[in-house]
Parts: C-alpha cells; sequence; structure tokens
C-alpha cells in the first residue's frame, strides 16, 4: 500500500466501509438468474462472510480502529 495511504486513517475507514458494501451488493446477487449456480460454494456463503469478517471490527492494539462504535457487531455472527 502506498505510505500516504497506509498513514492516512479516514481513507483506510472510507475503504473499509466500501468493502462491507461491496460484499453486501454481492450478497444480493440472484446466482441462478446470473448462471452462476455452479460457481464456488454458494451454500453458506453469506455465513462464512460474517464469520471472517466479523474479527475485523475488534479493535487490537495496531490496528488504529475509528469511528463509530459498532456494539452488536458480535451478535451478527451468532444470528
Amino acid at each position: 500500500m502506498p505510505e500516504r495511504l497506509a498513514a492516512d486513517a479516514a481513507w483506510q475507514y472510507r475503504l473499509g466501509l466500501s468493502m462491507v458494501d461491496g460484499i453486501a451488493a454481492i450478497g444480493r446477487v440472484d446466482l441462478a438468474a446470473r448462471g452462476l449456480s455452479d460457481f464456488g460454494r454458494a451454500e453458506g456463503w453469506l455465513e462464512r462472510q460474517v464469520g471472517a469478517g466479523a474479527g475485523n471490527w475488534t479493535p487490537t492494539p495496531r490496528s488504529r480502529i475509528t469511528g463509530p462504535s459498532l456494539p452488536h457487531v458480535d451478535e451478527v455472527g451468532r444470528g
């Protein structure tokens, strides 16, 4: 990552939210209607994404996570 972006917490925050928007858009695709029903592992895709991404919202000493508090994000993964 270019240093100017690696040091820009506001840009990183916007990038993270954009990634979430992109994943949500992919989740709305009707795979059968697009001829993709046999592509990858469609079954359980959303659950895998939630499980994998939930840890990204947990601050660590190195993460420098800032922004809105998401007090119930852990509940999303539990369904």
